[in-house]
Parts: C-alpha cells; sequence; structure tokens
C-alpha cells in the first residue's frame, strides 16, 4: 500500500491544509542582492504562548 505525499493527500481532500505541528520542517525562500534564491530551513517549535514558530527566526510555521 503506498503513502501518499502531502502534495497528493492535499489534492484528495481538496486543498484543506493541515495545521502545522511540532517538528514540522519549515523554511523561509529569499532572493539576496546578487539575485540569488535561498532557503534558511528550521524546525516547528512550541512558543511559550501556545503558538508554534519557527526555528530559523524569518520563516513561518503555516499549514502546507
Amino acid at each position: 500500500m503506498k503513502q501518499l505525499t502531502r502534495e497528493e493527500l492535499k489534492s484528495i481532500v481538496g486543498g484543506f491544509a493541515m495545521p502545522p505541528k511540532v517538528g514540522d520542517d519549515c523554511s523561509y525562500k529569499w532572493t539576496d542582492a546578487q539575485g540569488h534564491q535561498h532557503t534558511t530551513a528550521g524546525t516547528c517549535n512550541l512558543a511559550q504562548n501556545g503558538g508554534i514558530y519557527c526555528s530559523n527566526g524569518v520563516g513561518a510555521c503555516s499549514a502546507y
């Protein structure tokens, strides 16, 4: 039995996003002054206020 990827699952359920969880990967894509694209990766962590934040400091732990 094949396990579905997130993209495949999203297409089946009509694009409803799953909420982020602690431990999920998160990333921030940006372009430097020379026009080169970069990705800063991080991990979703639990904040003191009960929310979830990305450990890289710039990315957002949002639904994928």
